[in-house]
């Protein structure tokens, strides 16, 4: 990690200072890196949930960082048919399965 964000102590602000060329450059590399993908699904809300607990669940599971801990997470109930997806996508999806149950 290259540095730990603004926060207390004061001192966290005089490092960004001394670093903070490296730091701005690094940043500009990993965002013009960051690919964000779109999806086109049908907006019911149970699904949306699915979707997001299931994966967040794969990534609690997996001991990635890529996902914030101690979200509400809501995925399928047992009541509930599985629903299959494939990923099919011309980028790396770095920590995701090519298959995957919601």
């Amino acid at each position: 990690m290259v540095w730990k964000g603004w926060g207390w102590p004061p001192e966290k602000r005089a490092d960004f200072e001394a670093r903070k060329s490296e730091i701005v450059f690094l940043a500009q590399r990993q965002i013009s890196a960051t690919r964000i993908f779109v999806l086109k699904l049908p907006t019911t809300a149970r699904l949306l949930e699915r979707i997001e607990g299931t994966l967040g669940n794969h990534f609690y599971q997996n001991q990635s960082t890529l996902c914030d801990r101690g979200m509400f997470l809501a995925p399928r109930w047992q009541t509930e048919d599985p629903i299959l997806v494939t990923l099919r996508c011309g980028s790396v999806l770095y920590e995701l399965p090519s298959q995957i149950e919601i």
